[in-house]
């Protein structure tokens, strides 16, 4: 005897060139998938795809009304999920479960994946869950209103550095007033020379003059000793004040 499409969550109110997509995970699938048969018959619904395990070349939101049937509600993550993608926007789905006392279980795993509007139709035997995918498309995109970058500048008490300088910091010391010569006498560097003559007069200093131990210092390398300082240099009259070489040859 042919089984009501009711059974099955099917409404024979859906056109018969609906497209419908039963998924069957029974443990006895070959004769539950035989039932549903008779049942689609009676029905005169022309487009049915019945699968025993999940088809991977389903197309997204195609289906009308995606039927899940099972014998107990353990394990039901996936077809879910899978009648989700596959249904378009607020296209049905039912899950019939063979055994009893079964609803809140299913209700569960189906509010989880995503349905709405969940009723529980009175049938003969076992369980029946409807529920309804949103109105909207899963992959639908929708702009978001992000708030606007804030242009306020944020007080973070940084101190600004050049306030901290008095007037005089910003005028440039008078390098001019520094060593001013007396009249007749040598310019010199004063305490807090800035202007660099303190390091002129550093590396003017004139070395002391040398004394001869020998008396023949000035008459050239000649009649010089080995350890003469005055070694290399010209010949000198005695007397005259010889500035020496202090630097390395090495």
């Amino acid at each position: 005897m042919p089984v009501d499409p009711l059974v099955f969550g099917i409404e024979p109110s859906l056109p018969s060139n609906s497209k419908i997509w039963i998924l069957v995970a029974t443990s006895d699938k070959d004769s539950k998938i035989s039932e549903i048969r008779n049942a689609i018959v009676e029905a005169r619904f022309e487009n049915v795809v019945i699968d025993k395990e999940l088809s991977m070349g389903i197309s997204r939101e195609s289906f009308d009304h995606v039927a899940v049937v099972c014998d107990s509600a353990t394990n039901l993550t996936p077809f879910l999920g899978a009648a989700f993608e596959a249904l378009r926007p607020k296209s049905k789905i039912s899950v019939v479960c063979t055994t009893e006392n079964q609803n809140s279980s299913i209700k569960i795993q189906v509010t989880l994946a995503g349905f709405i509007n969940i009723s529980f139709p009175v049938v003969p035997h076992g369980s029946l869950i409807v529920a309804e995918k949103v109105a909207f498309s899963s992959t639908e995109t929708v702009p978001l209103k992000l708030p606007s970058a804030s242009t306020s500048k944020i007080d973070d008490d940084i101190i600004d550095e050049r306030s901290l300088l008095a007037e005089e910091d910003f005028k440039k010391p008078d390098t001019a007033a520094c060593g001013v010569p007396e009249e007749g006498k040598k310019k010199r560097a004063c305490k807090n020379c800035s202007c660099g003559l303190a390091e002129e007069e550093a590396a003017g200093v004139e070395q002391p003059a040398a004394k001869s131990s020998c008396g023949s210092c000035s008459l050239g390398d000649a009649f010089r000793c080995a350890t003469c300082p005055y070694l290399g240099m010209p010949p000198f009259k005695p007397g005259e004040t010889v500035k020496l070489n202090s630097v390395d040859d090495f």
